[in-house]
């Protein structure tokens, strides 16, 4: 014999199992992002006033990475990052000892700002919906660049690098799109060796450095 009590305690843990069930399912929701790198644009050197479209080649990395950050939006460098899709992380990738450059944009002479129709790379991930509506979603990108100037049209180029990699963070949030800058700049030190690309930290002219925009869409796909 079941008595009363028997059956209004199987109904509420029922009712409990579904309420927990469908809580985790809209706290589980995944949604997915794309990051695009959408042009790297380069300004002429700091002492020049002429811009003559030669210092547009470009080598080195850009990487994304997908963290989580805490309520007070600090980033736990020893969790490991969100995985995108396929593994990916470059955004941009060439490597100064195959001789094969980039051609950036012109800063001065070609259209600045982001245009969404052009692009380098894009990468996909999929992240938890709530914690992009609690602001706990960032976009970490890395920036590892060298650039070529050259004094003249008759004289050889010069690599010139950024001192140090540097980090710019993009927020994942619950719009559309959005579109993001972010500028670096060459330290007017030199590369001469072109098999090994070592670095000659005491050569070069900090007036040679350069200024590098790099810009960047961000859309909500799903």
């Amino acid at each position: 014999m079941i008595c009363f009590s028997q059956i209004i305690t199987k109904k509420v843990k029922d009712i409990d199992i579904k309420k927990i069930t469908k809580s985790d399912a809209v706290a589980d929701k995944m949604v997915s992002y794309e990051i695009t790198l959408n042009s790297i644009a380069i300004a002429e050197a700091l002492r020049n006033t002429i811009d003559n479209n030669d210092c547009r080649q470009t080598w080195g990395e850009v990487k994304v990475e997908f963290r989580e950050v805490d309520s007070s939006g600090q980033l736990d460098w020893s969790l490991k990052p969100i995985k995108a899709d396929f593994d990916q992380t470059y955004l941009f990738y060439s490597n100064p000892l195959n001789g094969v450059a980039h051609r950036s944009n012109s800063y001065y002479q070609d259209r600045m700002g982001v245009n969404e129709d052009n692009f380098i790379k894009k990468v996909n991930v999929r992240v938890p919906e709530q914690k992009v509506k609690n602001r706990r979603i960032v976009a970490v990108v890395t920036i590892e660049i060298q650039t070529a100037h050259k004094d003249n049209d008759f004289a050889t180029y010069d690599r010139l690098r950024v001192k140090m990699g540097r980090n710019s963070f993009f927020y994942l949030e619950d719009i559309p799109v959005k579109n993001e800058s972010t500028m670096i700049t060459t330290d007017g030190r030199y590369i001469i060796d072109e098999r090994t690309g070592s670095m000659i930290i005491n050569g070069g002219n900090s007036d040679d450095s350069h200024r590098v925009w790099l810009y960047f869409t961000i859309k909500k796909k799903s």
